[in-house]
């Protein structure tokens, strides 16, 4: 599925190139430490970072009514929810959703946010071209 168009851009697949993919980072403000109900009744902690978009909406983090909230805590300066642009079929540039890739925090790792969205964008073209052959050949019996 990867190649390089004429001018010698790497291309991701048919649709669009490297250069094009878009790549955001919203700040975390907070995060919600939760305690959640196995279904065996032990339980285990869960933290849900509660971020803010560039149009100050907060990411739908939501929690079951039979988890308990047992705080909230400040973000670490400089922590932020990454997401990339998903392209929809068809399209010559990417036009889809975001999707949540990640989380920086400084002094942590930072993996090359292009190349996850990279790998992503092609596992799920890959599961979606599985589906399409899947029912075509469904179709033909």
């Amino acid at each position: 599925m990867e190649n390089e168009d004429k001018e010698g851009t790497k291309k991701i697949n048919e649709e669009f190139n490297r250069e094009q993919l878009e790549i955001i980072r919203d700040p975390i403000v907070a995060i919600l430490i939760i305690k959640v109900k196995n279904s065996n009744e032990s339980f285990h902690i869960n933290t849900v970072p509660i971020t803010i978009d560039w149009n100050n909406f907060n990411e739908d983090n939501s929690v079951c009514a039979e988890d308990e909230v047992i705080g909230v805590v400040s973000a670490p300066q400089h922590s932020y929810m990454v997401s990339g642009l998903f392209p929809r079929k068809g399209m010559k540039y990417p036009d889809g959703t975001f999707k949540s890739l990640g989380y920086e925090f400084e002094g942590a790792y930072r993996p090359d946010w292009k190349e996850v969205l990279e790998r992503r964008i092609k596992h799920e073209d890959s599961i979606e071209n599985s589906i399409e052959d899947s029912l075509a050949d469904k179709d033909e019996i």
